[in-house]
């Protein structure tokens, strides 16, 4: 049981140890992110920092002052990277052990990136014409008409013009004469 107990204490004693020799190697980067103009400074919330040196990444968001914090950093230089949309910045750093390093990063308009892709092909046309068509209910209530009259709403069935003269032309009729049938009432003039 003794056993036990002293094995128990030196693993601790060791972790306390490696605990503390980590507490003192590590530094901290805190920072802010923003843009400039000649007048003022912008922060910049919901950024996101990228941290790197070497092979090793981390990642944080800027809070709501734009401001970010990278604790437990192990001493050495870093590349500090900052994107939101449309902007990027970047900085570097240098940090030694016990350090509490500040750092700003200022954004500027990132270059845009688009592309467009045209092709080409030939439209889809329908071929069969149909003899008969009908408009529904609902096309007639909700067509629009400046003047509230049926005729305005003929031009939109196939065969039915009007004429530079302003009359109803059906399938080829004469300009001075319109006539019209719907739900079996007909209707016609001449002028």
């Amino acid at each position: 049981m003794r056993l036990a107990v002293a094995i128990a204490l030196l693993v601790i004693s060791a972790l306390l140890s490696r605990q503390a020799l980590l507490a003192e190697n590590s530094a901290r980067i805190t920072g802010v992110v923003f843009t400039a103009t000649q007048r003022d400074r912008s922060l910049i919330p919901g950024a996101h920092v990228r941290l790197t040196t070497g092979d090793r990444v981390r990642e944080t968001v800027t809070d709501a002052n734009g401001e970010f914090t990278f604790a437990d950093v192990t001493p050495g230089s870093f590349a500090m990277e900052a994107t939101a949309s449309g902007l990027r910045g970047s900085a570097t750093a240098v940090v030694s052990s016990d350090q509490v390093l500040k750092a700003e990063i200022e954004m500027k308009p990132a270059a845009l990136n688009e592309s467009v892709s045209v092709t080409s092909g030939a439209p889809s046309v329908e071929s069969g014409l149909s003899a008969k068509q009908e408009l529904g209910r609902n096309t007639v209530l909700n067509a629009p008409s400046a003047n509230e009259r049926v005729d305005s709403l003929l031009p939109l069935i196939h065969g039915v013009l009007r004429g530079p003269d302003g009359l109803i032309n059906l399938k080829g009729a004469r300009s001075s004469q319109s006539g019209y049938l719907i739900n079996n009432a007909s209707g016609a003039s001449t002028r």
